[in-house]
């Protein structure tokens, strides 16, 4: 009997995608500078996400430099500064190649 089901597909993961959805709020000033955070409970009515999915993408977004917490009062947006480095860039086939060829087989 073959069944109907399609193969599961690899996805960002939700907290990814949340960081992606509040990143893209803040450079796109829909939340402006020096404006606090909405509460973690708007958020996750907002992106429909659970409150520890809205907390890890807040976490995610805070290496960006376009956040910062003031004690007692929130989470603030910050004036953009230089982009910082991205690590996490996912590789091609090839660069992963030339990394094997450049650095051995255990690469």
């Amino acid at each position: 009997m073959a069944w109907p089901f399609s193969a599961i597909r690899t996805c960002a993961r939700l907290s990814d995608q949340g960081a992606s959805a509040l990143e893209g709020e803040i450079r796109t000033d829909r939340i402006q500078v020096a404006e606090k955070l909405p509460t973690e409970a708007l958020l996750v009515q907002h992106f429909q996400m659970s409150l520890t999915v809205v907390c890890e993408a807040i976490a995610r977004v805070r290496p960006l430099g376009v956040l910062g917490s003031r004690q007692g009062s929130g989470v603030y947006v910050l004036a953009p500064s230089i982009k910082p480095l991205q690590f996490d860039v996912p590789l091609t086939e090839p660069q992963i190649e030339q990394l094997r060829q450049t650095f051995g087989a255990h690469w």
